[in-house]
């Protein structure tokens, strides 16, 4: 075959190629021209009534009259949030499966022998929704101070004891606390929040690192007493209650409530998705409603939100060795 032969066959081939690929950006430009083109869920990891499902029953009509199409709440509970994630992980990457989560699902991998799903290569960040802070809640058989509640702890090792929620991100965030505070203490595993609050109530605890969901009445009632709070200002509601930075203590924690959806989704529609959540999450009605339920709006880019959940993931797998913590 002559040099001619060869260069006019493959610029034949350049050219085939270049038509291919112009064919499939078009193809996937149009996909997200057109999405979403039926109804959409936000699949649920929890049992109705908790903070995914209030962040997910906020977007829904929002979404469902920005896209004109119906929004469906799913909620898929099991194994914690183990089993709705992974729903979402392994569905089809085509933005009509959407996942309302929380930080639990970036410490999936360090608390599990056998994880159900890999955060970082089967899920597609797409933004937060919304954080809140973590209280000290001592009940009324422990001290009323933080002050108080350290040099108690610090005095009689392992004297006080704490509720936790078994191999989860408030146990591995009370062991932060307690490595940051220098304290040692007895943990109380419980199943779930309700269970841990009836046992403050019943002095069976003195105290639990949680957020204020379901607990501002007892505070008013002076049955439960907040002691600090991470963050690096007082929160709304509880003004008198100090930050653990504002009595020396450098402690960020504060969970985050975020948007995901299968990873190999389009760049076109993981870009339209965010484009209309953040329009939706962005007005003030929007915004008014969730420091009402008693969190503050955030926003992410995806990548800040990727590097949120893979640096969770590492200081999980951290703690989780240093203090011997069993995997389920």
């Amino acid at each position: 075959m002559s040099p001619r032969s060869v260069r006019t066959r493959l610029s034949g081939i350049s050219f085939s190629l270049a038509l291919g690929l112009g064919v499939l950006g078009a193809a996937a430009s149009a996909q997200a021209d057109g999405f979403p083109e039926r109804a959409v869920t936000l699949v649920v990891p929890t049992p109705a009534g908790g903070p995914l499902d209030f962040f997910a029953r906020l977007l829904s009509p929002a979404l469902g009259k920005r896209w004109s199409v119906p929004v469906i709440v799913e909620n898929k509970p099991g194994a914690g949030t183990a089993l709705g994630t992974q729903a979402v992980a392994r569905a089809k990457p085509d933005g009509y499966q959407l996942l309302i989560a929380n930080i639990a699902i970036s410490a999936h991998g360090a608390l599990n022998r056998t994880p159900l799903f890999d955060v970082e290569r089967e899920l597609q960040p797409l933004t937060l929704i919304a954080s809140t802070p973590y209280f000290l809640i001592a009940s009324q058989k422990g001290p009323t101070t933080l002050d108080a509640f350290v040099a108690q702890a610090k005095s009689k090792s392992g004297e006080l004891n704490l509720g936790i929620i078994a191999n989860s991100q408030q146990h591995l965030d009370t062991v932060r606390m307690m490595t940051t505070l220098g304290i040692k203490a007895t943990l109380v595993p419980y199943t779930g929040t309700a269970p841990i609050i009836r046992a403050l109530l019943g002095g069976e605890l003195h105290g639990y690192l949680g957020t204020l969901a379901g607990m501002e009445q007892h505070f008013a009632a002076k049955k439960l007493f907040p002691l600090a709070m991470t963050g690096s200002k007082p929160w709304p509601s509880q003004p008198s209650v100090p930050t653990f930075q504002s009595k020396g203590y450098s402690l960020e924690l504060n969970p985050w409530y975020a948007a995901f959806a299968p990873a190999g989704l389009p760049p076109q529609v993981t870009g339209k998705l965010r484009e209309d959540l953040l329009a939706v999450m962005k007005t003030a009605e929007f915004q008014s409603r969730v420091r009402d339920g008693g969190y503050e709006p955030r926003t992410s880019t995806d990548t800040e939100l990727a590097r949120m959940v893979s640096d969770n993931l590492r200081l999980s797998r951290e703690i989780v060795q240093a203090n011997n913590i069993k995997p389920e």
